[in-house]
Order: structure tokens, then C-alpha cells, then sequence
């Protein structure tokens, strides 16, 4: 019984937005692609090859570079913004919801996606036609 109490006091007490983003000063974003494999780079720096995640800043944008020989690079911009996870606390637990969302850091935002899929297209070689001439 008192493990269901620990429990449910937990469940009553914790911000929707913290559950469903996580809590902290930053929020992790997975990166994927077709095919899997691409050099991933966040804001200029190295993170890793796709399938990776990196922990990043919520209060800010983030372009996301994918490279692969033979493909040409793909960007993805990610935009922060308010974390709309939060309005269930209108609903419950109500104002100890938006206190736990803030101080757990849930209340600074949200990046948009989470998750980056990206499929990646062969670089299109031009036709060996001759060239065109002036007349």
C-alpha cells in the first residue's frame, strides 16, 4: 500500500510538461537517417554518426547539418518555443503542476522535432549531353 502511495503522490505532484519532455536546461534530440551512417553536426560542431542523440539548449534554435559522401548535405533547422505540454496543468494538478514544470526547467521550452528523420538523395550527375553554344 504504501509503495501505491508513493506512487500516486508522485503522479500528483509532477508537471505535465516535465513528463512529457523532461526536466532541465536541456532536451534530447534524436537524429536518424536513410541511410544510416551521415555525419551529424550540430551549430557547427560534430556530434557524431546518425543513429545519435545529443542533450541540447531549449531556450535556443539549432541547425542540424547531415553529411555523406555521395549525397549532398541536408539542413534541418530546430525551433525552440514554448513547451505547450505544460497547459495540462490547467487540467491537473493545477498550480503545484506549474511549479514542479519550473523548476525543473520543463518551463523554458521546447525544441521542435525530437526526433530528426532524414532520408538521404544521391547527388544527381547532369547528363553527358555536349554543351550547350551561344549563337
Amino acid at each position: 500500500m504504501r509503495i501505491f502511495a508513493a506512487l500516486a503522490a508522485v503522479f500528483f505532484i509532477a508537471g505535465c510538461g516535465t513528463l512529457a519532455t523532461g526536466g532541465g536546461k536541456t532536451q534530447n534530440v534524436r537524429f536518424n537517417s536513410y541511410p544510416s551512417g551521415a555525419d551529424v553536426s550540430v551549430d557547427g560542431n560534430g556530434i557524431g554518426k546518425t543513429p545519435t542523440s545529443a542533450n541540447l539548449t531549449r531556450t535556443d534554435d539549432h541547425a542540424v547539418r547531415f553529411d555523406m559522401a555521395g549525397y549532398p548535405s541536408r539542413i534541418v533547422l530546430l525551433k525552440h518555443g514554448p513547451n505547450l505540454s505544460m497547459l495540462g496543468n490547467f487540467i491537473f494538478p493545477g498550480p503545484p503542476g506549474f511549479l514542479v514544470d519550473a523548476m525543473s526547467g520543463a518551463g523554458k521550452g521546447e525544441l521542435k522535432p525530437s526526433v530528426v528523420n532524414v532520408t538521404m538523395e544521391p547527388a544527381r550527375t547532369t547528363d553527358s549531353a555536349e554543351p550547350a553554344t551561344a549563337p
